[in-house]
């Protein structure tokens, strides 16, 4: 009796893996929702206050059709590094923890890659098609542009959160939702349009990368620097399990964005 009331306190105010740690990582998380959430709304409000009602559907639509066929093609490897790297990391496996960072990197840079193909082969086609001018498919692949640059990091939080720092996740997420809001901002102020609003976002989208890729390194390598030169190919037998938890994941992306992009674009085509 007494070791089963030791082992219940030991999981409540314990290190990590207890209920203490859980909420004090659930607490971060939600924050950092929060701060998110707050960020795009003063960016809504300020462009909806700046643009008014039609520019701001011109530029929602151009922002939408590069973020739908990225997210199409996404496997959301965000959450295949939150459980694979956390998992191996839990098990002590930390060449496996490298491998399947660099696998799942691989993945996501070159699905944006096709992305970003795509979009600039049909962005004179959908614009004129959502917007009556062909000219905007321009800045659907300049935005497509901070898209791709994006994919090089596109999963630092995740691995911050894989490693326990909810907290670190937390600052540097937070400073690079106030770096986009920043750039709009800035862009709103020097009344800079449609095309400067575009070129604002993909500049925090490099900003927010290079600041969330060098924190998470930071964070990561001292704990698996031993084992940076795990090859990929270490990951076979896990191949099959893998490439189904990635499809399972692609599936539940395409329905998500079924219901947050494409009505979007189905509304501008019948707009227009």
């Amino acid at each position: 009796m007494k070791s089963r009331l030791s082992a219940l306190r030991r999981w409540v105010l314990g290190g990590p893996g207890s209920l203490q740690t859980m909420w004090r990582n659930s607490g971060w998380a939600l924050l950092a929702t929060g701060v998110n959430a707050l960020a795009l709304l003063g960016e809504t409000i300020v462009l909806a206050r700046y643009l008014g009602a039609r520019e701001l559907g011109v530029l929602l639509l151009i922002i939408a059709f590069p973020e739908a066929v990225q997210k199409l093609l996404d496997f959301r490897v965000k959450d295949a590094m939150t459980r694979y790297v956390a998992g191996f990391l839990e098990q002590g496996r930390k060449a496996d923890a490298v491998a399947i960072a660099k696998l799942l990197w691989v993945v996501d840079v070159g699905v944006s890659l096709m992305a970003f193909a795509f979009v600039a082969a049909t962005a004179s086609l959908a614009a004129d098609l959502l917007l009556n001018d062909a000219d905007l498919g321009r800045l659907m692949i300049v935005y497509a542009i901070g898209q791709l640059f994006g994919a090089l990091d596109s999963a630092g939080g995740s691995i911050l959160r894989a490693i326990d720092r909810f907290s670190l996740s937390f600052i540097a997420g937070s400073v690079a939702a106030a770096l986009r809001f920043g750039f709009v901002l800035v862009a709103v102020l020097l009344g800079a349009g449609l095309e400067g609003l575009v070129w604002a976002r993909v500049a925090a989208e490099v900003l927010g990368t290079l600041l969330l890729g060098a924190v998470s390194l930071r964070a990561f390598l001292p704990l698996v620097w031993e084992h940076r030169s795990a090859p990929i190919r270490r990951l076979r037998p896990q191949f099959a399990e893998i490439r189904r938890f990635l499809l399972s994941t692609n599936l539940i992306g395409i329905v998500r964005t079924a219901s947050t992009k494409l009505d979007t674009l189905l509304v501008g085509a019948l707009g227009s």
